[in-house]
């Protein structure tokens, strides 16, 4: 494998992203993207991915096959959020049990942190059961971005906007109330 390695146990592999790879972190997005246009988004989608200041890796099998994404939100805070997204294929296979615990280690080798923060849409109910089976305790839980997004729209008075993103990408029809929860991870998890 002809890339930087942030970490690495042998059977996965962390490799910082790099401008090449922003078709695997946005792969809806760049799937849109006529290809005349793509340079030109390919540095806006580059451009935002950076100064949100993440670090953000790519994951590779033994076999050097792409896996998915993780990235470590918030770096310098005692408290980063650790974020995981696995591709379909790569998903109930013990991946992201592995690699959250190999990106724990080597951040929290780079700098000592308080715990890590985790959250979940409460839609994702394997991902719960991956997080507290490692170990995470749940510590509350948040309105959705969709939901504080709307709200902001309901207070600057865009009717219009509002009207038609609801139409469109409202999901929550089937009467459940969506909410983001919050689980710490203590950096015992290393041990585990």
């Amino acid at each position: 494998m002809n890339r930087e390695i942030y970490a690495t146990d042998g059977e996965y592999t962390l490799c910082p992203i790099t401008k090449e790879d922003i078709k695997y972190y946005y792969p809806d997005a760049y799937s849109m993207i006529d290809d005349e246009d793509l340079p030109y988004m390919s540095n806006i989608l580059w451009k935002r991915l950076m100064t949100e200041g993440n670090r953000v890796y790519l994951i590779f099998d033994d076999n050097s096959e792409y896996c998915g994404s993780i990235e470590l939100q918030h770096p310098d805070d005692d408290t980063p959020e650790i974020g995981i997204d696995l591709l379909k294929n790569k998903r109930n296979k013990g991946i992201a049990t592995k690699v959250v615990k190999l990106l724990a280690r080597k951040a929290y080798e780079e700098k000592a942190v308080e715990y890590y923060l985790i959250r979940i849409h409460s839609k994702n109910s394997h991902s719960r059961h991956v997080f507290e089976k490692m170990g995470a305790v749940l510590i509350g839980d948040e309105c959705t971005f969709y939901d504080r997004f709307i709200s902001s729209l309901k207070d600057e008075g865009e009717s219009e906007l509002l009207e038609y993103i609801q139409k469109r990408f409202d999901n929550s029809s089937d009467g459940e109330k969506s909410v983001v929860y919050r689980y710490k991870l203590t950096p015992d998890i290393f041990n585990k």
